[in-house]
């Protein structure tokens, strides 16, 4: 697989992830239909044959809810610390695949001229 393909994949993973962290704050005070807590969700990458990688969207189970005193709704299913963090991560993953585009981009411009 090319280095540009490989790199694109990275980026769209890394894109999906941060778009789930996105959805993730935005819902924090969410309930379902049932009233039940929102469940945020996780991007799962795993590898693909071939080189790259391959996403896929994932619900996961929300933790017993924080403390609360009795006359206040419990907190959030969203670990809003978790979800800056997930960003970060995303945003460092997606940096990283684009200069890795950027790199493969120049060595093909650089074999072009060289050889043309």
């Amino acid at each position: 697989m090319l280095a540009t393909s490989i790199a694109m994949s990275g980026i769209q993973a890394g894109l999906a992830r941060f778009d789930a962290s996105a959805a993730n704050v935005a819902n924090v005070g969410s309930t379902d239909a049932s009233g039940a807590p929102y469940q945020p969700v996780r991007v799962q990458q795993s590898e693909a044959a071939g080189g790259g990688v391959t996403y896929s969207y994932q619900r996961t189970r929300s933790s017993e809810p924080l403390a609360a005193s009795p006359d206040q709704p419990a907190a959030p299913s969203v670990d809003l610390v978790n979800e800056a963090i997930e960003q970060m991560i995303a945003k460092q993953s997606v940096k990283a695949n684009v200069a890795v585009l950027h790199t493969a981009c120049d060595m093909q411009n650089f074999t072009i001229e060289r050889f043309a």
